[in-house]
């Protein structure tokens, strides 16, 4: 059987990691303060509030969710994505030519 994600810890990791404190959380969630530790000790939550969280931490915690799940279950395959800069993919696509060029001889 698959273990689901404790959705509250991953809010909190992702809140600690930007340094949001509670008060600023609650206050961009339009809740009392007292509510973000409730949160965070939930292993579900509303789908609208998911959302809200989401862009107030500029995180797709749906879509991460729902990769992983449907990843453990082996429906989809994972790409992890490269955020290159233009000079290393130049060096790449050197690199590339050259190898082909002594593949040639």
């Amino acid at each position: 059987m698959e273990t689901r994600p404790h959705i509250g810890k991953l809010i909190e990791k992702e809140a600690k990691r930007l340094r949001i404190t509670h008060t600023e959380f609650a206050r961009q969630l339009n809740r009392d303060r007292t509510i973000i530790n409730h949160i965070f000790n939930q292993p579900s939550i509303d789908m609208y509030r998911l959302l809200d969280i989401s862009d107030i931490l500029k995180y797709d915690f749906i879509g991460n969710c729902l990769c992983n799940s449907c990843a453990s279950r082996g429906k989809i395959e994972i790409i992890k994505t490269i955020d290159l800069s233009q000079e290393k993919i130049n060096i790449i696509e050197e690199d590339k030519k050259r190898i082909l060029f002594e593949i040639k001889l």
